[in-house]
C-alpha cells in the first residue's frame, strides 16, 4: 500500500512540475515576443509586421 501511495504521490508530482514548466516557458516566451509574434529584439520584424497589419486593415 505505502509503495502505491508512493507512486502516485511522485505521478502529482511530476504532473505540478511539468505545469510549472510550462507557465515558466510560456512567460519567457510572452516576454521576448510581441503580439505580432515576433522577437522584441529585431526592429525590421517588427517594422514589417505593422506594415502588413496597416496594409490587411486598409490603412
Amino acid at each position: 500500500m505505502k509503495a502505491e501511495a508512493k507512486n502516485e504521490d511522485d505521478e502529482y508530482a511530476v504532473k505540478k512540475a511539468g505545469q510549472v514548466l510550462q507557465v515558466i516557458f510560456y512567460l519567457i516566451y510572452s516576454l521576448l515576443h510581441d503580439e505580432d509574434g515576433c522577437l522584441n529584439r529585431p526592429k525590421a520584424c517588427n517594422a514589417d509586421a505593422h506594415a502588413a497589419r496597416r496594409r490587411f486593415s486598409g490603412q
